[in-house]
């Protein structure tokens, strides 16, 4: 493990394949807290837009605003597992720069800054 390790730390196009990579699963934890949001609106756009009425406009609207509150719940929900698994069994100390440990905790980071980045959206309020 330690040679692998070394390996990883000593090349330049091996970190960039690692970096890759770590985006790619950023990429599909959003994507799959986007999955039930565009579901409903390919449902919502199959029953409401062949006919466009005034009506079927509102509903459809009505739908995007939905989808936007049903990501923010699965985001929350999936982020929240996801950081829950990569931080099994991490304990605070110090920890080798070139160590699994550390690669955990750089995804975890990034996870954690999504759900920071995805909830701070903030809405304009009654009151």
């Amino acid at each position: 493990m330690k040679r692998i390790l070394a390996f990883v730390s000593e090349s330049e196009l091996v970190k960039a394949l690692l970096t890759l990579v770590i985006y790619c699963f950023h990429a599909a934890i959003i994507g799959v807290s986007l999955a039930p949001s565009i579901y409903l609106l390919a449902i919502a756009w199959k029953t409401f837009m062949p006919f466009p009425s005034p009506a079927h406009v509102l509903a459809f609207s009505a739908a995007c605003g939905l989808a936007i509150f049903l990501y923010f719940i699965t985001g929350s929900i999936v982020m929240s597992l996801i950081i829950r698994i990569i931080s099994m069994g991490m304990k605070a100390g110090r920890y080798p720069m070139v160590s699994f440990t550390v690669l955990r905790w750089l995804i975890y980071s990034g996870v954690y800054h999504l759900a920071g980045r995805r909830s701070s959206i903030t809405f304009p309020s009654a009151f």
